[in-house]
């Protein structure tokens, strides 16, 4: 489900991105029965469409929704552990979403996607390593 929303508002899965790159401005880890649950503000450049659900009429319906400006993300189990390295993502230092290509599995669909990010937050027990 994907929404021009606030940040408590529902939110997009990865897999309902267009392929593309996408800026992410900010992030935030929320606690849930089901572990952290983690939220990316990304930056929309070319509006697209996407399914979402909405309530017409006290009934719960399927329609579509314009994204544009920017989207909150629900990313996918593996963007989430990069999220738990505790990557800074900030306008002034922005990680980029690249949605690859779109997939099924088991009837669900998919994306294989890459978070890039440029900083991590240190502590004590982290170290630089340069390649």
């Amino acid at each position: 489900e994907i929404r021009n929303c606030d940040w408590s508002s529902d939110v997009c899965s990865s897999d309902l991105l267009p392929v593309g790159e996408y800026k992410i401005t900010q992030y935030r880890m929320k606690d849930s029965d089901y572990g952290p649950q983690y939220f990316l503000q990304a930056v929309v450049t070319e509006p697209f469409t996407a399914p979402t659900r909405a309530q017409e009429d006290g009934e719960w319906v399927d329609t579509e929704v314009e994204v544009s400006d920017f989207c909150v993300v629900k990313p996918n189990n593996a963007l989430k552990k990069v999220l738990a390295a505790e990557p800074e993502i900030t306008p002034e230092k922005p990680a980029y979403l690249v949605v690859k290509e779109h997939g099924e599995w088991n009837g669900f669909a998919t994306a294989k996607c890459a978070l890039k990010c440029t900083a991590f937050v240190k502590d004590d027990e982290s170290f630089d390593i340069d390649f």
